[in-house]
């Protein structure tokens, strides 16, 4: 079987590890908000080394979908820590979410349970709520009281 080239402009790419290697030494440099990035070319070029990562091993990237780090990490760039999702999916898989709640419309405030849903490109206010359960019931009526379909809801916020 063939070995697969796991090369990009100059860096290598090692799976197990999730890290990437210019000249034998490893890549620490990041985005601002803390990704690992792989710069070429003049005047700042660089991509997101996940998304090389995920090129590298799977293929393209298809248009509208995001790679999503599965447990959080954005560092941790290794194959099997990585995931082709929706921008929805990629969003529900935040800290906020990880930490406060796994219902979608639902988030922790204080003691309770805050409802939201994105409207018209705006957020919404559905009120708090004193288990996760009730803030994303809050949040499913709101849905088919405006005739919303939930992925929808998800998909027009940009």
């Amino acid at each position: 079987m063939k070995k697969k080239n796991l090369t990009w402009k100059g860096y290598e790419y090692e799976p197990s590890t999730g890290r990437f290697y210019k000249n034998g030494n490893p890549v620490t440099t990041t985005t601002g908000q803390g990704y690992r990035r792989l710069d070429y070319g003049k005047q700042g070029k660089y991509k997101p080394a996940h998304r090389i990562a995920y090129q590298l091993m799977v293929g393209r990237i298809p248009k509208g979908k995001e790679i999503d780090h599965i447990n959080g990490n954005i560092t941790d760039n290794r194959i099997e820590n990585l995931r082709l999702v929706t921008l929805r999916e990629n969003q529900q898989n935040r800290k906020m979410h990880r930490e406060t709640g796994k219902l979608v419309g639902a988030s922790m405030e204080g003691s309770r349970w805050r409802a939201q849903v994105y409207y018209r490109k705006k957020k919404r206010y559905l009120g708090l709520f004193e288990t996760e359960v009730e803030a994303h019931c809050a949040y499913m009526n709101f849905l088919e009281e405006h005739k919303v379909s939930f992925l929808e809801d998800m998909d027009k916020r940009k």
